[in-house]
């Protein structure tokens, strides 16, 4: 297992002893089947995730014009629908919000600086030594997490 793997694998442990006790979980996540990211262009959405991460397109789904595929070991879905929406009481738009491990946040955001990719923090945050985040928007305006080196 590789260090940004172990550093996930840590910050979900610490997560859990913070914020969830055991006798009042009412029901236990065994796996993460796949991840759902909403596009309003998948025009733009599929190359950007195939450049930065590897996507890998399995199938597209006749229905609606979605994708499966994949980044590594994790399911990915890309396709259409949840329009942005803003919850009562609420000073943002809530969109899809994940954490990619990957192997140097700190290269990453250096190219996405050059590519003019929106990165929401000014330098990555080094979370542990040696560990870095940072979030940035999709080209649908989902705001994803990367970890890493």
């Amino acid at each position: 297992m590789d260090d940004s793997s172990d550093a996930g694998q840590n910050f979900a442990q610490i997560f859990v002893k913070l914020f969830i006790e055991e006798d009042t979980m009412p029901a236990k996540v065994k796996s993460l089947e796949f991840l759902l990211i909403y596009a309003e262009s998948l025009e733009d959405s599929l190359p950007f995730s195939t450049r930065y991460f590897g996507f890998e397109k399995q199938f597209e789904i006749a229905q609606d014009g979605s994708v499966y595929g994949s980044i590594g070991e994790v399911g990915i879905w890309i396709g259409p629908g949840h329009k942005k929406s803003e919850p009562e009481g609420a000073d943002k738009i809530c969109r899809t919000k994940a954490m990619l491990g990957i192997e140097s946040a700190q290269s990453l955001f250096v190219e996405f600086q050059k590519d003019g990719v929106p990165v929401l923090q000014e330098e990555p945050i080094e979370m542990q030594p040696g560990v870095f985040w940072f979030q940035f928007l999709d080209p649908s305006g989902n705001i994803l997490e990367v970890l890493g080196a």
